[in-house]
């Protein structure tokens, strides 16, 4: 049963979105499932380094699941994406990726954002 309260709240990010899939996924009990389905959430706010700490504690717990180790591949890959995307386009220097400034989050310095916004971090 556990597993289809899971899929339900997955169900609820695609057609209700992030808000009403966060609520319900706090109801749930903590599990490695539920960092899965943590990491799905941030994944879609694009939020790829919250995601992939996420499905880190997931994998620390189910080593073999092969679910979490295709998730944590494909997260790597779109941030990596992304942040050589972002930082061709804006010059950004994404050397600085732990600090942030102003408007922007942590998650867009990774990505190399900020410096689109407000002309990065520093």
């Amino acid at each position: 049963m556990e597993n289809e309260e899971f899929t339900r709240v997955l169900e609820l990010l695609e057609s209700s979105g992030v808000k009403e899939a966060q609520k319900a996924l706090g109801e749930l009990p903590d599990c490695p499932r539920k960092n899965y389905v943590q990491a799905k959430i941030f994944e879609k706010r694009r939020w790829f380094n919250e995601a992939r700490k996420q499905l880190e504690l997931a994998l620390k717990a189910e080593p073999e699941n092969e679910e979490y180790i295709n998730a944590l591949d494909e997260i790597n890959l779109i941030a990596e994406k992304s942040k050589l995307k972002d930082g061709k386009k804006s010059g950004a220097d994404t050397s600085q990726m732990g600090e942030c400034c102003c408007e922007c989050t942590g998650e867009m310095c990774i990505l190399g954002l900020c410096h689109s916004i407000c002309d990065g971090c520093g």
